[in-house]
């Protein structure tokens, strides 16, 4: 009896260690799969879960290796894609700027086309009308010279000035006519070689500065090649504007010159009143000026000629400070 009771009891405990045992392996084997869930939802999807048993859940750690292996793949297909979509995107991107810059292109073309021919237009008129104004303006230049000769206005002086105002106001209606005829025509150079120094010498002198404003001369002396009717036009109109610019109490004016490789660089400075930003972004419009007298081409000319030349000008300007005028002309 004893023996039997004793059986059973070892029996139960055999049981109850293996049911034990058991639970440990179950334990473990599903900490291991938890494990491998946990890995996976970290990303980390080269994780595997290894089991030795030949049970059930050996087949459950080959589902989830095999889900692993699957959900790897999707997920660099889906890279694959997502770097494809990235490209495509950045190609759109570039794309559309390219689109972008070739619309503002047309767009500052048409621009172009539009000024050219409103310009043109005003071109062919200005040249007819100064055509027909320069005939009545020679015959009034002469009745008045015809009538400061005679004796007539001796004892008259406030008949003498008005007759000589009547002169220089047709000197000045002349004058525009003259811008009116530069703008109009097509800028041919005729280039030769000269010293810029003794250039300057010579442009210097044509245009009459009163005592109270200096020129500072900074010439060096090298070659360039240019058409020297046209750049002295420039320079007469750049100084001329300086000049008109001075306070009442005068100034300086700065001409200098530089060789930098193959450009010949003219800066024309002075401490007059300076401009505006918004003068300064329209100061080489046609038609535009700051000046009760003129028409607003001077500058204008002065660009064209520049271009022509195949260089350009530029200009700084800050109010109650100065201007300073840069003009780049290939030597060559």
């Amino acid at each position: 009896m004893y023996i039997i009771a004793f059986s059973v009891m070892i029996i139960f405990v055999v049981l109850l260690i293996s049911r034990y045992l058991f639970m440990l392996m179950i334990e473990k084997t599903v900490g291991k799969v938890i494990k491998g869930f946990e890995e996976i939802a970290k990303g980390n999807l080269q994780y595997r879960v290894y089991l030795n048993s030949n049970n059930k859940f050996k087949i459950l750690a080959n589902s989830f290796n095999s889900m692993a292996n699957n959900m790897d793949g999707y997920i660099k297909e889906l890279n694959k894609e997502k770097r494809k979509l990235l490209n495509l995107k950045i190609a759109f991107e570039d794309r559309n700027q390219e689109l972008e810059k070739a619309f503002e292109k047309v767009r500052n073309m048409q621009q172009d086309l539009i000024k050219a021919e409103k310009f043109a237009t005003i071109g062919r008129l200005s040249s007819s009308v100064a055509h027909e104004l320069r005939n009545p303006l020679a015959s009034i230049k002469n009745i008045a010279y015809f009538l400061l000769k005679m004796k007539t206005f001796d004892n008259d002086d406030k008949a003498k000035n008005m007759v000589q105002m009547l002169s220089s106001e047709v000197l000045r209606a002349n004058k525009i006519i003259t811008e009116l005829l530069d703008y109009s025509r097509i800028k041919k150079l005729t280039k030769m070689s000269l010293d810029i120094e003794l250039f300057f010498d010579k442009v210097i002198k044509m245009v009459p500065l009163p005592e109270n404003i200096k020129l500072i001369r900074k010439i060096e002396s090298f070659d360039v090649i240019l058409d020297p009717d046209k750049i002295t036009q420039v320079i007469i109109n750049l100084i001329s504007n300086a000049r008109d610019a001075m306070p009442p109490n005068g100034g300086e004016i700065i001409i200098s010159t530089k060789k930098i490789d193959s450009i010949c660089q003219i800066f024309v400075q002075d401490n007059a009143c300076g401009m505006s930003k918004n003068t300064v972004v329209h100061i080489f419009d046609p038609l535009f000026t700051t000046k009760l007298q003129g028409i607003g081409l001077g500058l204008c000319i002065v660009k064209e000629i520049i271009e022509a030349h195949n260089g350009k000008i530029s200009v700084s300007s800050e109010e109650n400070v100065g201007t300073t005028f840069t003009i780049e002309l290939p030597l060559k």
